[in-house]
């Protein structure tokens, strides 16, 4: 039986692979604390980071290139169902979901899924979130937008709505919930372009962060079943 120092020493995992004790160790143990680095380091001991790039053109190793590499390791598994994404971005209720998200997926080619990859799950959330920072992934109510920026005033907001993300066809006038997106894009420009930090307890990272830890945990989950 391997010891458990062996199993987190990173030069034996690169040279015999990733292993349950290695993973649990990043997670937990590890004082790497940037999750840029820890995603790096990572791959360099997954061997999919080459020496030469991480020593002389580490500036190459942005999120999106990162993110790439882990996308290429999991690209044919699916993970994500779509009830899993309905919890997670607040549209519990089917009909409500497919008010908007059903256009999006089905132009993604992914009408037909109801699990998808990280790859394909990324689109559909960056449709969601936008490009910039994901602070929060449940939509914004009116109530709570008119409630924190417009003194519970739903016309006011419908107002400046229409005003600063161009709701030309009345979008939110027929809907409930406002896409993170665009409550970023609003919040931010009503109060002057000052970033927000939109927050909540059970999601609050960056999109490279909440991929790689999606990955981790099935990557963990695979090697604990073909070690039973």
């Amino acid at each position: 039986m391997e010891s458990f120092g062996k199993t987190i020493n990173p030069y034996y995992n690169k040279a015999n692979g990733i292993s349950v004790g290695f993973i649990l160790y990043l997670l937990l143990f590890s004082k790497i604390t940037n999750v840029r680095r820890k995603v790096i380091y990572f791959l360099y001991v997954c061997n999919q980071i080459p020496p030469n790039l991480l020593k002389y053109e580490s500036n190459k190793l942005t999120k999106e290139f990162l993110l790439q590499i882990i996308f290429q390791l999991s690209e044919h598994t699916k993970l994500i169902k779509r009830k899993d994404l309905r919890e997670l971005t607040g549209m519990i209720d089917k009909k409500t979901f497919n008010k908007y998200f059903a256009n999006h997926i089905d132009e993604s080619g992914l009408s037909k899924s109801r699990i998808f990859t990280l790859a394909e799950t990324f689109q559909i959330l960056k449709f969601w979130q936008g490009d910039d920072k994901w602070g929060r992934m449940k939509a914004y109510s009116k109530g709570e937008l008119a409630r924190r920026f417009m003194n519970g005033s739903y016309e006011e907001l419908e107002l400046k709505m229409f005003e600063i993300i161009n709701d030309k066809e009345g979008h939110y006038k027929n809907h409930d919930f406002i896409m993170p997106v665009d409550a970023n894009k609003f919040i931010n420009e009503l109060l002057d372009n000052e970033f927000v930090e939109l927050v909540e307890e059970d999601f609050n990272q960056d999109y490279l962060s909440f991929f790689f830890y999606l990955y981790l945990s099935s990557l963990l989950i695979n090697l604990k079943n073909k070690i039973v």
